[in-house]
């Protein structure tokens, strides 16, 4: 199965899959550029896929405003000997009742590769907010991925990674930050699960990282913002074994982390503190130096801030009807990623963080009529932008057509 670059929304699934429900002894099932959202379904609210020997892979994927009565709200992968790469994909607002809010990963002897994807904002009913991954034998290894403003009601309210065989989870250039509520962890490792973090951002936290007994974890150049209001209450806690290696404090600098742009500015203390974990790039494709910053955003040699932001599109509008407005930001050069904040007048705000374009389009409606206004702000690793303009929103006009019948009367 390939699905590239589709708009699968608002549907429902008595069962599995709310947008989309694949399952194959053998097979693949490969989503690029698709854009999933709003649907519902007891298992798998967005993607359900149960594979047992091949690959199902997301590259570019937009997952968002999912439900799963129980797990995975945005994606449910289920497999024994298949394997997963999660590429450029970014899963935010979904919910699940169980666990798994962002993504469900429950792999036994395959394996799941995760490099520069984005989880936040995504909810669960018990545990892993963003991701509940589990393991029976395979493998799992998660490269400059952030973990921001998710929430579970028990335990792992970033991401809860679960082995009963003592397996290892691999984490290097991961951002962790402000998830909330159950345990309060950044991450939590459960089970006999065996951890390996490195070069990684844990902040704003009520415990950086659980792990319970029976399981280990080593983390080794972490930036913990001890000192700061970026601080966890606790960077570590639990029964189980805890190793740390070069331990730092200091202010991440995060470029925007109220629209969850996670980028570090010039002054992060993430810069230049880690150690060579043989990732080559960031969670952007820029290149890492010799000494590479913490966290999945390494601040780049030459930063080009956004000089000015263009905003296009109708003068008039009508009322509930959705119209399509662009911005534009100068020069074409601007050193990404780029945070797109469309406020308006009148309505709620858009957000589309994290593009490495310098172009962004917003389809915005208003339900009242009036002069309103449109108002885009960018941000960069070293700079901001904005731009106004004015949107008449005028009411509808109906169009009536009279249609006169004549009047036949019949003697009986």
């Amino acid at each position: 199965v390939s699905a590239t670059h589709n708009l699968i929304h608002d549907n429902q699934a008595k069962t599995t899959g709310g947008g989309v429900n694949v399952g194959a002894i053998a097979g693949y099932a490969d989503f690029l550029g698709d854009h999933i959202y709003a649907n519902q379904a007891i298992t798998g609210g967005g993607v359900y896929a149960s594979m047992g020997l091949g690959s199902v892979d997301l590259v570019d994927v937009r997952l968002h405003d999912n439900q799963a009565q129980q797990s995975g709200g945005g994606v449910y992968l289920l497999g024994s000997l298949a394997s997963s790469a999660i590429t450029n994909t970014h899963v935010y607002s979904n919910l699940a009742g169980w666990d798994g809010g962002g993504m469900f990963l429950n792999l036994s002897l395959g394996g799941a590769s995760l490099f520069g994807n984005y989880l936040y904002g995504n909810q669960a009913g018990r545990d892993g907010g963003g991701l509940f991954a589990s393991l029976g034998g395979g493998s799992f290894d998660s490269i400059n991925d952030v973990f921001a403003g998710n929430r579970a009601t028990r335990a792992g309210s970033g991401v809860l990674l679960s082995s009963g065989g003592g397996d290892t989870f691999r984490i290097k250039h991961a951002t962790l930050a402000r998830n909330t509520g159950g345990d309060g962890s950044g991450i939590h490792v459960a089970l006999t699960s065996t951890v390996q973090v490195s070069n990684t951002v844990i902040v704003s936290h009520t415990v950086g990282v659980t792990v319970a007994q029976g399981s280990k974890a080593t983390l080794q150049n972490t930036l913990w913002s001890s000192g700061t209001t970026w601080a966890n209450a606790t960077n570590w806690a639990g029964d189980g074994t805890i190793n740390t290696i070069a331990d730092y404090g200091g202010d991440p600098a995060f470029v925007a982390p109220d629209l969850y742009d996670y980028h570090i500015q010039a002054g992060s203390a993430a810069k230049d503190k880690g150690m060579n974990a043989g990732v080559a790039t960031d969670i952007d494709g820029q290149p890492r130096d010799a000494s590479p910053d913490l966290g999945a955003d390494e601040y780049p040699a030459s930063c080009t801030p956004p000089a000015s932001v263009a905003v296009s599109g109708p003068t008039t509008v009508t009322v509930g009807t959705a119209s399509t407005f662009t911005a534009t930001v100068n020069p074409t050069d601007t050193t990404p990623a780029l945070t797109y904040l469309w406020e308006r007048t009148g309505a709620s705000p858009l957000l589309h963080p994290n593009s490495l374009l310098t172009t962004d389009t917003a389809r915005l409606t208003w339900n009242a009529a009036g002069t309103q206004r449109v108002t885009v702000t960018v941000y960069n690793p070293c700079g901001t932008a904005q731009a106004s303009r004015e949107v008449a929103v005028e009411e509808s006009r109906q169009k009536y057509i009279y249609l006169y019948l004549p009047l036949v009367l019949r003697n009986r």
